[in-house]
């Protein structure tokens, strides 16, 4: 079988670049690999689809397309028949969840600057590279997430009434979220996707962008990762300030941001925890015992959603008593 470094040498080729060397990337929670080549007089991005995955490098394209005349996006170099490998622009190594810490005095100013880009992005025209959120879509993360965290990474599954009262939570919430006001969303809009690029903010992981809740964006940048790890009430505060300026959604959009923001956090919650139960936790372990916390504030103090909590809790102080990582 032909190699990664033969391949990303033939792209390079294609694109009128010399290839001088590749070193890997650290990857995400899915199963695309990266590497940055050194090609010319600097770099570039290979990204890599794995077996029966290609079409999600088909979907990058198209979503690319679509945002690339009001995101700045990364150029699409060359690309292998069938989507498999992707020579990309680099956009350099300066996601804004590495300097979140580093400057906390510009927070409220960057995180304002990237709710601009996500206004942009809800105002693009779908290019229909991937099917609308639906009530069932959020149902099944959230099912999903059940199973990745009590029973895969807890090890402690769900009693029936248990598993009944958590379903009844998330089909309620699932259906409730899916009726709010639809733009177009990246669906990953977390710090680690964003850079700083040339004073400005360029845009990565896109690959699954669709029409989805107004907030959904607004969401992940506000309460996930870096901003979930060392929040900043006045940065998400100007982020969505900024939003709603620039994208003027429907009048309760801070109530429909803090339900999008339960699913969704929960849904991530997921995620952290099926790598982890994987062995594949690494820097992303540090992320779990916030976001389940993170999942319990938002949840309602009243009926169903009160039961789910108090489930919740019971299992998480098992959890996350001594460690702040638990992977």
């Amino acid at each position: 079988m032909e190699s990664i470094e033969a391949r990303v040498r033939r792209l390079c080729s294609e694109a009128g670049l010399s290839f001088s060397g590749l070193s890997p990337l650290a990857g995400d929670v899915g199963q695309r690999r990266y590497f940055r080549g050194r090609a010319g007089s600097g770099t570039v991005i290979a990204a890599l689809y794995p077996e029966g995955q290609e079409e999600a490098g088909r979907r990058w394209a198209r979503v690319r397309d679509a945002l690339s005349p009001s995101v700045r996006v990364p150029m699409l170099l060359a690309a292998e028949p069938g989507g498999a490998l992707h020579l990309i622009e680099d956009l350099g190594d300066r996601p804004l969840s590495s300097v979140w810490s580093d400057s906390p005095g510009r927070r409220g100013e960057r995180h304002a600057r990237a709710a601009a880009v996500a206004a942009a992005i809800a105002a693009v025209p779908d290019p229909g590279a991937n099917p609308p959120f639906s009530a069932d879509f959020f149902f099944t993360e959230m099912e999903k997430s059940r199973e990745s965290f009590f029973t895969s990474f807890a090890r402690e599954p769900l009693a029936a009434g248990e598993r009944s009262v958590h379903d009844e939570f998330a089909r309620a919430l699932a259906s409730e979220i899916a009726g709010h006001p639809r733009t177009f969303v990246h669906r990953d809009f977390h710090l680690d996707n964003l850079l700083e690029v040339g004073g400005g903010i360029g845009v990565i992981d896109f690959q699954d962008a669709r029409p989805g809740p107004d907030s959904y964006d607004l969401a992940s940048l506000t309460g996930e990762r870096a901003a979930l790890v060392s929040p900043d009430p006045a940065a998400a505060a100007a982020a969505v300030e900024a939003f709603a300026s620039a994208a003027r959604p429907r009048e309760g959009f801070e109530g429909r941001l803090r339900r999008v923001a339960l699913q969704r956090g929960w849904k991530a919650a997921g995620t952290f925890a099926k790598v982890c139960s994987e062995g594949r936790g690494g820097v992303y372990g540090r992320f779990l015992a916030p976001q389940i916390a993170a999942v319990l504030r938002n949840l309602g103090k009243t009926g169903v959603e009160a039961e789910f909590a108090a489930i919740l809790a019971r299992r998480s102080a098992k959890l996350f008593r001594q460690e702040e990582s638990p992977c």
